[in-house]
């Protein structure tokens, strides 16, 4: 099993994967970039906050899956 972007680069070693499935408030949700760290850069995606993000949208965790890809 491959997980997303991992094949094309050939053996890359173990990859964690954590899903979040978080339900919407009545409104919807409204979000930018910037909500996201400002960027699409790794250091911008490895310090964003999923749970603290969750909490200032008020939205609900309602599902979880973590898994591990060796490749």
């Amino acid at each position: 099993m491959a997980g997303p972007l991992t094949w094309l680069s050939g053996r890359t070693g173990t990859h964690r994967y954590t899903f979040l499935l978080f339900k919407e408030p009545a409104g919807g949700v409204n979000f930018t970039i910037d909500d996201f760290g400002g960027g699409h850069g790794r250091q911008q995606r490895r310090h964003w906050d999923a749970i603290k993000f969750a909490e200032q949208k008020g939205l609900k965790l309602v599902g979880v899956n973590f898994f591990l890809v060796h490749t």
